[in-house]
């Protein structure tokens, strides 16, 4: 994998060992990002009762989606943070039981000195736009993929994006956000993809929420 752009992030260098132990055999970044953050939410998971694990597991994901989501939206205004009373409200409203303590402790996000919260890295927050645009996107007979989300200023979403789909992934150790019915389409339509394009397409952005395969 090319991994070279992780060197500088002590969160995730923090975990590069359990993979190496389980020696997964990880092909792209998008996996790499996948499988460390899977692995430090499993541990943060482990710290609850076995029957309340997996529970605490989805609602920690959940509470991660929310926080990027909210960071998407309210981007001109706030920049990558979000304030202690928004991390809480999210919190309550995915039903997730963290104190201050803990939003800062036990979740993807680090404090500032101001006292607002934003993910250790700049890079998760893009892992996790282009997870919920990805497996959200909407598919035509002209093999025109439209997302939710705009990715004009996510750069590093858009390359995500890119190898999943290149890569056809529709497997993913992250919960899903929406309908099993439209996951099972788009991987129906995967599968169409990867029979048509056998040797490595090519991906032609059209906008910032819209690209083609060639």
């Amino acid at each position: 994998a090319n991994a070279n752009d992780l060197f500088i992030r002590p969160m995730l260098l923090s975990y590069i060992k359990d993979l190496v132990t389980e020696k997964k055999d990880l092909h792209y970044n998008f996996e790499i990002y996948e499988s460390l953050i899977n692995t430090w939410v499993e541990r943060e998971a482990n710290k609850y009762p076995l029957e309340e694990k997996e529970i605490f597991k989805f609602k920690l994901y959940k509470f991660s989606y929310e926080i990027a989501t909210y960071i998407y939206n309210n981007y001109e205004q706030t920049g990558l943070f979000v304030t202690l009373d928004v991390a809480i409200e999210l919190a309550e409203f995915t039903e997730i039981n963290l104190s201050d303590l803990e939003i800062k402790s036990r979740t993807l996000l680090n404090r500032n000195s101001e006292g607002s919260y934003k993910f250790s890295h700049k890079s998760i927050y893009e892992f996790f736009i282009a997870y919920l645009s990805f497996i959200s996107r909407d598919y035509d007979k002209n093999h025109i993929y439209t997302l939710k989300y705009n990715l004009g200023n996510i750069d590093q979403a858009k390359k995500f994006i890119e190898e999943l789909q290149i890569n056809y992934k529709t497997d993913f150790l992250l919960p899903n956000y929406y309908d099993d019915v439209e996951i099972k389409g788009i991987e129906i339509a995967s599968r169409v993809f990867k029979e048509k394009y056998k040797n490595e397409p090519k991906i032609e952005w059209l906008s910032e929420n819209k690209y083609r395969i060639e």
